[in-house]
């Protein structure tokens, strides 16, 4: 997790001081390691859920079946898509994991939550963090489904939101459960 924090920060990093990358795709695939994947219909190699990937980004995982980062720039900002699932214990709580969520590699003091919202993935209940800390905004979607936690983090500049928040809900309503995922 770590790894992809400190990633997600580099990206936005160059994103304010290096506008003239003209691509992600060229950085993404000279300079990180491990499993690359393209737009499309991205698959979990573990079976686990698939997605549809908005043309233009660009992922990568560390490990097979480990966390998922994709990455797209448009019009000088970036945006990015994280997707992780998490072993969890019996009886946590989405009360618990969105305490997790709120504590995880971010200063809870400058997290300011605009909204929490139900929804559905796929069938299933889940919540919607609608939040921003500084000037990055972030919907980020979690659900338990059996002993698993599973965390899709979507975020941006504030001033690229209103770019990037279709390519966002059309992802995320393409998610879906695949055969291995636990009941």
């Amino acid at each position: 997790m770590k790894r992809s924090c400190i990633f997600i920060l580099a990206i936005f990093i160059i994103s304010m001081t290096m506008p003239v990358l003209a691509q992600v795709e060229p950085w993404i695939e000279q300079s990180v390691p491990g499993i690359k994947y393209g737009s499309g219909l991205f698959k979990d190699p573990l079976g686990r859920f698939s997605m549809n990937i908005p043309s233009g980004w660009m992922g990568y995982s560390e490990v097979k079946g480990g966390p998922v980062q994709f990455v797209v720039k448009k019009k000088d900002f970036f945006a990015s898509c994280l997707i992780k699932i998490m072993q969890i214990e019996q009886g946590f709580t989405m009360e618990k994991f969105k305490t997790f969520i709120l504590s995880d590699d971010v200063d809870p003091k400058k997290v300011k939550v605009l909204s929490d919202t139900e929804v559905k993935l796929d069938g299933i209940s889940a919540r919607c963090l609608h939040l921003i800390q500084q000037d990055m905004i972030a919907d980020i979607y979690y659900l338990i489904k059996g002993r698993e936690g599973y965390i899709i983090h979507f975020d941006t500049n504030i001033s690229a939101y209103d770019t990037f928040k279709n390519e966002f809900k059309t992802t995320i309503d393409s998610f879906k459960f695949g055969q291995t995922s636990q009941k």
